[in-house]
């Protein structure tokens, strides 16, 4: 918020949290860390509109043959952004061609989902998840899984100003101690690890706590202290406050 109010933007507002994450923070409590042998079942999480383009899609269906190739004793599972079939005008990011199509004959071990699947429903069947840099990540990393985000796939893009997000987004990333790069993953490396604890503090305001108690906590806060009380006008604060 500091540095929105140095841009001019002014927010009434509390960084409360997102109760999305919730049951993901309170499944990990207590979970055992994996050592890297005992890590048999990878998630691998798709972004559909990354990379855009032939060369980044093709480059990573190579990745994902490779890593299963290369490791036959474990298990890939690759959740689509979205499934070959699904109209264009339906996807939330515009995709160039679907990633199924650059993976021809996959090995046993590598399994291509065909079915619509919720994350927060799959990440307990997993050990692992790998992705580039999709905020799915932090499903994981809050779930106290270990993950693997593939840098420097060669995209496609049409505005410059995508490029440099994408490249901010893994100098940000960066910070988790997690970022491998993709020429390195062709090779055969396959090195997952547990996100930075201060870099998840960083993104969520308590990483190891769910938020839906607080939240609850600060509406009944501002309902007693200031609309019960008449200290500002009710019409401040939206409210939809059910008994």
């Amino acid at each position: 918020f500091q540095e929105f109010e140095e841009n001019g933007f002014h927010y009434t507002m509390v960084a409360a949290g997102n109760p999305q994450y919730d049951d993901l923070i309170s499944a990990a409590d207590g979970k055992r860390r994996l050592a890297a042998e005992e890590i048999r079942r990878i998630l691998f999480i798709d972004q559909g509109g990354y990379p855009f383009g032939p060369e980044g899609k093709s480059l990573l269906g190579q990745v994902l043959l490779a890593m299963a190739e290369k490791h036959p004793d474990k298990q890939f599972v690759i959740k689509p952004r979205y499934l070959p079939d699904v109209e264009i005008g339906a996807v939330l990011h515009r995709p160039s061609e679907h990633l199924y199509d650059f993976i021809p004959n996959p090995p046993a071990n590598l399994i291509l989902l065909r079915e619509p699947t919720i994350l927060e429903d799959m990440l307990g069947d997993f050990d692992a998840v790998a992705t580039m840099w999709s905020t799915a990540y932090l499903d994981a990393a809050l779930n106290n899984m270990p993950i693997m985000l593939i840098r420097g796939l060669p995209s496609q893009e049409v505005m410059d100003v995508r490029c440099q997000r994408i490249e901010e987004a893994f100098t940000q990333l960066e910070k988790t101690g997690c970022v491998v790069d993709y020429q390195d993953v062709l090779k055969g490396k396959l090195e997952f690890c547990y996100a930075d604890e201060a870099y998840l503090r960083e993104e969520v305001e308590n990483a190891g706590q769910p938020c839906t108690p607080e939240i609850v906590n600060a509406l009944e806060d501002i309902y007693e202290q200031w609309i019960i009380a008449g200290k500002r006008p009710q019409e401040v604060f939206q409210t939809d406050i059910q008994t």
